[in-house]
Order: C-alpha cells, then structure tokens, then sequence
C-alpha cells in the first residue's frame, strides 16, 4: 500500500442517490476509456446527492478517469446502438465528448502530495 495521501473523489450529479459509482483509473499505458483496460477499477456507494471517496492504494502519477453510475446495477455500462452510455457517465477534467471518446490526454491529471480533490458532474441524458 502506498504511503501517500488518499486521493480525493467527489461526483455530482447523480441520477439516483444509492446505485453504486464504478470508477476506472487508467495509467498512460492503459487503452483510455477501454473498459477492459484500467488499471485499477472501484466501486463506491453513494448515500445522498454527492459521491465523496477516499483512493488510498494508488502510488502518486498520471492518471486519468472514466466513471459511470450502474443506475440498473447489472455490472456494465449500458449503452444505445450506437454506443453512447443511456447510464450517467463522466470523465477526469469533466471532458464532455462530442464526437468520440476523449483522449487521455484530455482526461490526464497529477496525483501528488498537493492534489487536488478530482471532482467529476455525470453526463446524463
């Protein structure tokens, strides 16, 4: 276990106030927003309009984030034909996709000693 500080997650905007966060963190070397390619991968539980949680296994770097709320908790993201997420969805950096799927670069942060709480507003349709 890394001897770092936790890393700060606050998420707004949910859809439902106890169906659980799935968070995938990435590295630069993981397929970003693959979903079988994270590098690590968490599940928290909201109780009440914001997700507020605590990461303490992950050693200070550059990651980036892709979250969704399994809103009918059937353990995927669900998606429309065309492969847009109907479950809410949201990035590091609160990148809002247009066309495709943003970057790892767009999405990157630095988790150090003065980090900041990454804080992510779900994308809902």
């Amino acid at each position: 276990m890394p001897d770092n500080s936790p890393l700060t997650l606050t998420v707004s905007n949910l859809e439902t106030h106890t169906a659980p966060i799935i968070v995938g963190v990435y590295g630069p070397d993981n397929n970003f927003p693959g979903e079988q390619d994270q590098l690590k991968v968490y599940t928290f539980r909201p109780n009440g309009e914001v997700l507020n949680a605590q990461i303490t296994d992950l050693p200070y770097g550059e990651y980036a984030m892709a979250i969704y709320q399994d809103v009918n908790e059937n353990g995927k993201i669900d998606k429309n034909w065309v492969g847009i997420p109907t479950e809410p969805y949201g990035f590091s950096n609160n990148v809002i996709p247009h066309f495709k799927a943003p970057s790892f670069e767009d999405c990157k942060f630095d988790y150090n000693s003065d980090s900041p709480p990454v804080e992510i507003t779900l994308i809902r349709k």
